[in-house]
């Protein structure tokens, strides 16, 4: 499973913000807890959300591919695979060649929480 986390700028135009990055990193530790079960809670969740976003947006379908069906197919064969998670980080205000070492110290911090919980991969997407 990959989970991508991104994060709008809090400003009109990208930029550097130390803010920014401190939430898309926290949006991405706090996804590390859907390694357990199996994924299987995250699979519960994501059906639950798109109930919720087919009444409260009169019937339109939260999915870009398949459906309700396909969602519970995947449920029902998690439970006898393992699962590997991987994590992506999306911060386009972001640039790796200007990167300060707080936003370093705070990347580095949230890809060790997200591969020690969730055993899985971390990247991050950011502008050069």
């Amino acid at each position: 499973m990959t989970l991508v986390h991104c994060k709008y700028s809090s400003k009109p135009t990208p930029g550097r913000r130390l803010d920014d990055l401190y939430e898309v990193c926290g949006q991405a530790m706090r996804g590390a807890k859907w390694r357990r079960g199996n994924a299987l809670p995250l699979l519960d969740h994501l059906h639950s959300r798109a109930v919720q976003y087919t009444q409260r947006n009169s019937s339109i379908s939260p999915y870009e591919v398949g459906g309700p069906k396909a969602l519970f197919a995947i449920r029902d064969q998690a439970r006898l695979l393992r699962s590997r998670f991987h994590t992506i980080i999306a911060q386009p205000g972001l640039q790796a060649s200007k990167a300060t070492n707080e936003q370093l110290l705070l990347l580095a911090g949230a890809e060790k929480f997200v591969r020690e919980t969730s055993a899985g991969d971390f990247t991050v997407y950011c502008s050069r």
